[in-house]
């Protein structure tokens, strides 16, 4: 064989393995793209599933005034899941089905959620997608079964703040680029903290626009820097926790967060986490954190948007890596429980995920020889894996 004829060989060989071995890392990349798919999906649907087990577990008790009242009405250890709950709780859905209802707090994160996935495929901006936000939640209140249907128990600024974008568009007063903004300055309830979670789905990677869109959001109902600080923070700490960050680095961030808009948020919030470090391996069980957080939970009620945020990191502080055991936590409480479960469950779940940390039994019940279901399961995993495709 002559030198140029080795030569060519030899080059040939090189190009072959060249080939070869770019063939089997484009194989690898896409076997890896496939993994971290499926791995967002699963936290994705954890933050969701997490938020709405939160929110019809907490429902049932979200009116009773004191751990004692609720472990006598739901004995012997008060709210253990969705399969401690009554008859009396359940109700009917959209198809007439018997489910485990969840109120208001998901039912407005849903068509959020849903928006945001639909305005981000088209490229639109924040304006655009705050306006189509304000037509969604207008057209859901007139839905019989939507957000605002009188067992969800809507809150009051929520009511106000759609009815005010339902009259704006009826007599056509869209042409101000932020004629959305309608939400009351004094308006500071736990109202759009408890859907902010969506938008730290949306953007995990990135946390300028989470904590943007989310004050965004609060402002078609709640205009108070308490809620525009509570909103950012649940957002931000849902995509650092998608991200899988480590707890301390997430409630850092938070606290941060908040206090750019509202000082007083921010420092319920250090006061809440500082009691839940301080507690933490005190707890040998969930029945002993429930009994001795109460006085917490009583200071930080909920009602409002700083002590909904401030009840939510505690708990997340406590089970950051215990979906079932954060929900039932913050179920057990006298305030408004099932938007500390809802939020607490949303975090933890961006974080575990929902494999591995949900069985079947979990989301549903037996009663009367009937399977009952948490509500919209079904709706929930079709808008996730609608999201997740945006992904790709």
């Amino acid at each position: 064989m002559t030198y140029r004829n080795s030569s060519c060989l030899f080059s040939y060989l090189i190009l072959l393995c060249l080939f070869i071995s770019t063939n089997a890392q484009d194989k690898q990349n896409k076997s890896t793209d496939k993994e971290l798919n499926t791995l967002y999906y699963d936290k994705v649907l954890g933050c969701l599933v997490g938020g709405a087990l939160g929110d019809a577990c907490g429902a049932p008790t979200e009116f009773i005034g004191s751990l004692e009242e609720i472990e006598k009405k739901y004995p012997p250890a008060g709210i253990t899941g969705i399969g401690s709950l009554k008859n009396s709780d359940f109700n009917t859905d959209k198809s007439g089905k018997l489910v485990v209802p969840y109120t208001d707090d998901t039912a407005m994160t849903l068509p959020l959620f849903k928006v945001l996935v639909e305005e981000q495929k088209k490229g639109s901006d924040l304006n655009t997608t705050m306006a189509a936000l304000a037509r969604s939640l207008v057209t859901d209140m007139e839905d019989e079964h939507g957000w605002s249907k009188s067992d969800r128990a809507p809150g009051n600024a929520c009511m106000q703040g759609i009815e005010k974008l339902k009259a704006k568009i009826k007599q056509k007063q869209t042409s101000d680029p932020e004629w959305w903004v309608v939400g009351e300055s004094k308006a500071g309830g736990c109202g759009s903290v408890m859907r902010a979670h969506s938008c730290g789905l949306i953007f995990a990677q990135n946390l300028k626009k989470a904590e943007e869109y989310a004050v965004a959001q609060s402002k078609l109902t709640h205009g108070d820097p308490i809620a525009l600080a509570a909103s950012a923070a649940q957002a931000v700490g849902i995509a650092l926790a998608l991200q899988g960050k480590k707890p301390v680095v997430i409630i850092e961030t938070m606290i941060t967060t908040a206090s750019k808009y509202s000082f007083e948020t921010a420092k319920r919030m250090h006061d809440a986490a500082e009691q839940a470090f301080r507690k933490k391996n005190s707890f040998k069980s969930v029945d002993e954190a429930i009994t001795g957080s109460q006085g917490l939970y009583s200071k930080y009620e909920g009602w409002a948007a700083h002590d909904a945020i401030a009840a939510t990191i505690y708990t997340f502080i406590l089970y950051p890596d215990d979906l079932k055991s954060a929900i039932r936590l913050g179920a057990n409480t006298p305030g408004d429980s099932d938007s500390i479960a809802s939020m607490a469950g949303a975090l933890v779940g961006a974080r575990t995920g929902f494999k591995g940390e949900l069985s079947k039994e979990d989301l549903q019940v037996k009663s009367d020889g009937r399977v009952i279901s948490l509500e919209g399961l079904d709706y929930i995993k079709e808008l996730a894996q609608e999201f997740i495709k945006t992904k790709k």
